[in-house]
């Protein structure tokens, strides 16, 4: 969301450079028209009046809209409002521009210009509520036009002109949601697609077997979260385990048997797990814990409730207790995650060396030895 946030702070800036360059050249058109329609033999008014009524007026009534979004813009950057203020400020313009050029009936369709400005935001509701302040502006254009009329012949076809007017601003609208629909559409069918290529790439990192994450995962995992315990200092400890006696329950009571035993560990991990610990299966009856943030300081007590649940469960087609070893390490600065990795192996070989069945700790081997 902050992304598009910043995309939309980019896009008003863009469309409000826009609306001054536009009532720059309005007032530069304004200017040089006058010397153009007077080489022409055209007759104008007086230059006081000309200057008066199409450029000072103009240029004031421009200036004023443009300086009361610069300053909306800047006190209330993070109102829910600030998507309306480019397109309703050239809107104004657009009044402004069909009032004093009344004459010139094409001037009326160009209120459909702010309306295709809205087209960026991907907005039905800012798009329809654009329109209608449109229509407003149209509407006070057509009264300036009414009550002053045309100076060179009769007004006849303003009824006509008024409902053309009336016609392009809802066609414009419509035209506009419709494309709004259209990018909703594709933008859903982009959405659906990515959430579905996550899925898979999910699927793809875990095992099929017990749905873990699996050993590739696992191994790029553990060398992020150590580069970046490197950078901020955070803690991190692995714990790797091995089912005891794995390969005699194999040959004892069979493969299918086996995996039982390797669900019913795998399951064992899953329900216990949280964000701050992420569980692998990297080897046949092998798994791992990477825990992080204060996860890592109550990593021994989540591990030794893990072995004692696990020896607690009874399978069909054994009375034996099925036990598993564990070894942890917590990673100390310098350590790089093969490090960490070898010295919690290392552990893991002391619980099975020490009868099995138990929960070793790095540092305490290291001071046995």
């Amino acid at each position: 969301m902050e992304h598009f946030e910043k995309t939309y702070r980019n896009w008003r800036v863009l469309l409000f450079r826009a609306n001054i360059m536009i009532a720059c050249i309005m007032i530069l058109v304004e200017f040089f028209m006058y010397f153009i329609i007077r080489e022409n033999g055209l007759t104008l008014p007086s230059m006081r009046r000309y200057l008066f009524r199409y450029l000072l007026i103009p240029a004031a009534a421009n200036t004023g809209a443009i300086l009361s979004g610069y300053l909306l813009l800047k006190r209330r950057p993070d109102s829910g409002l600030v998507n309306y203020i480019p397109p309703v400020q050239l809107a104004f313009i657009c009044m402004v521009a069909a009032s004093v050029h009344y004459i010139f009936s094409i001037t009326f369709g160009i209120f459909g210009i702010p309306i295709f400005t809205t087209v960026i935001y991907s907005d039905q509701k800012l798009t329809n509520r654009v329109s209608r302040v449109c229509y407003l502006f149209l509407t006070v254009s057509l009264i300036f036009r009414r009550f002053s009329p045309p100076e060179f012949g009769m007004d006849h076809f303003f009824a006509e002109e008024a409902i053309i007017a009336f016609v392009i601003v809802f066609l414009c609208k419509k035209v506009c949601n419709v494309i709004i629909e259209f990018q909703e559409e594709k933008s859903g069918i982009l959405a659906r697609s990515y959430l579905s290529q996550l899925k898979m790439q999910d699927q793809l990192n875990r095992d099929q077997k017990t749905g873990l994450y699996g050993n590739t995962i696992f191994m790029n995992t553990l060398d992020c979260m150590v580069r970046s315990s490197a950078e901020t200092g955070d803690k991190i400890a692995l714990a790797v385990m091995d089912i005891d006696d794995f390969k005699k329950v194999n040959d004892t009571f069979g493969h299918l048997n086996g995996d039982s035993v390797i669900h019913a560990i795998a399951e064992l991990m899953k329900q216990n797990v949280d964000s701050n610990r992420f569980t692998a299966r990297f080897g046949g009856e092998e798994f791992a814990v990477i825990f992080t943030g204060d996860a890592a300081d109550e990593a021994g007590l989540f591990l030794e409730k893990i072995r004692l649940e696990f020896e607690k469960l009874t399978y069909e087609f054994t009375r034996e207790p099925i036990t598993v070893s564990i070894g942890l390490a917590a990673w100390k600065i310098g350590w790089t995650s093969e490090e960490l990795f070898n010295h919690a192996d290392t552990a893991l070989y002391a619980a099975k060396d020490k009868g099995k069945n138990r929960v070793e700790v790095f540092q305490e081997v290291r001071q046995e030895d």
